[in-house]
């Protein structure tokens, strides 16, 4: 018996399942997430004709859409709308099992460890949800205000444990911020907003290397910039940043 790779069939299969799973969102922009990814990348999907996403990326959002529906199921109750320009789309708004009130529910996937060491050779605890990506806390905060609410919770679906069978593993952490947290980071979603509003009505994309998670979280370290890696728009920002085209 014989086998041959069949990438072309791969290829195709991917897509169909981006396609069945996916929206087009095209005319409800900018979104949340535009905003807190880096937005000299936004400006060139805008400007020009959105770039189709690469085959891992395509990946990534399809198996994060699954792992949301099947881990909210039949009562999932997702949200859209739109609050000062900015377009959202919540994974759920529920109500608490033991109070009055909503609450939003988020659900995330990491191949991120569980676990961390407070120091070498030390016991390990559990990551917070606040420690484990920068963006996924905004996101958050801003479906709060887009929601009018100030609880929430966070359903982790860690892929890989804590790197030691039995894995993967989930953690659920339920998730309380001020008022005070919520508009704060609105007000940071908004000046985003401005700058991308003006790029788009000036014609020139942000700068290079300024606006990505990486560059606006000061716990970030260069190591952990994913957001260039497989962009449609590497080269150009690499020869922007060099000053070859203006």
């Amino acid at each position: 018996m014989q086998s041959t790779r069949n990438p072309t069939a791969e290829d195709a299969l991917i897509r169909s399942w981006y396609d069945n799973v996916t929206e087009d969102r095209t005319n409800e922009w900018p979104g949340v997430t535009t905003l807190i990814y880096c937005l000299t990348k936004a400006y060139y999907q805008r400007k020009y004709l959105p770039q189709p996403p690469n085959r891992q990326v395509s990946m990534l959002m399809v198996t994060g859409l699954w792992f949301e529906k099947i881990i909210l199921g039949p009562d999932q109750n997702a949200t859209a709308g739109e609050k000062d320009g900015i377009f959202f789309h919540t994974d759920s708004i529920d109500e608490w099992e033991f109070e009055d009130g909503k609450y939003l529910t988020e659900v995330k996937s990491t191949r991120k460890s569980m676990k961390k060491a407070e120091f070498k050779g030390g016991p390990k605890n559990d990551v917070p949800f606040t420690d484990l990506n920068p963006a996924w806390s905004r996101q958050f905060l801003s479906y709060l205000k887009t929601e009018g609410i100030t609880k929430g919770r966070a359903v982790v679906l860690h892929l890989m444990g804590d790197y030691g069978p039995p894995f993967p593993d989930i953690r659920i952490w339920d998730i309380e911020a001020t008022q005070e947290e919520i508009d704060m980071n609105w007000a940071w979603m908004l000046g985003r907003k401005f700058l991308l509003d003006k790029a788009i009505e000036d014609g020139v994309p942000p700068e290079p290397y300024q606006f990505r998670v990486v560059d606006w979280d000061p716990g970030s370290k260069a190591s952990e910039d994913y957001e260039c890696s497989d962009c449609a728009f590497a080269t150009l920002c690499d020869v922007r940043s060099k000053g070859m085209v203006p």
